[in-house]
């Protein structure tokens, strides 16, 4: 399957690329698109997002600290079906992984995520409405080791 993909993107390249009635550049056919994590809550929580090569994110293997009424944002090009997690720790019951950036998301050109209430929530531009969204936790992931020591509650 995913020989198929990367083979459906090369064709779809080159027949842009051969096609010269039109110019076209890369971001027409491969836009950027946004992810938003805003902390609309009256407390701290923390962060980490999977890192790719289009996008620069800093310390990825350590969390960090997202402040009330801050938000973090970073994008990526969206070629094929990209996709990428981020972990996110609002409490000790309230924590774990959610998809950041998904075809399926229905987020429009942009994915916002915001923290209200000690939970997590996505804003669905097809339904114009915030939805609560599901952190999920694996079995074997332990918190200690993205550097968490300060956050308890």
């Amino acid at each position: 399957m995913k020989g198929f993909k990367i083979a459906c993107t090369f064709f779809l390249l080159l027949s842009i690329f051969i096609n010269h009635s039109k110019a076209v550049s890369f971001s027409d056919v491969f836009p950027r698109v946004g992810v938003v994590l805003a902390n609309e809550d009256d407390q701290s929580v923390y962060y980490m997002c999977q890192k790719y090569k289009d996008v620069v994110l800093a310390n990825n293997d350590t969390l960090h600290v997202l402040k009330p009424n801050d938000a973090f944002e970073f994008s990526i090009f969206h070629v094929a079906y990209p996709r990428r997690w981020c972990y996110m720790y609002i409490n000790k019951d309230t924590n774990g992984f959610f998809w950041a950036y998904s075809v399926r998301k229905k987020c429009g050109r942009n994915c916002y995520f915001g923290v209200k209430n000690r939970f997590l929530y996505m804003y669905r531009e097809d339904r114009k409405r915030w939805e609560r969204q599901q952190l999920y936790k694996p079995l074997l992931f332990d918190i200690n080791r993205f550097l968490l020591t300060n956050a308890t509650t």
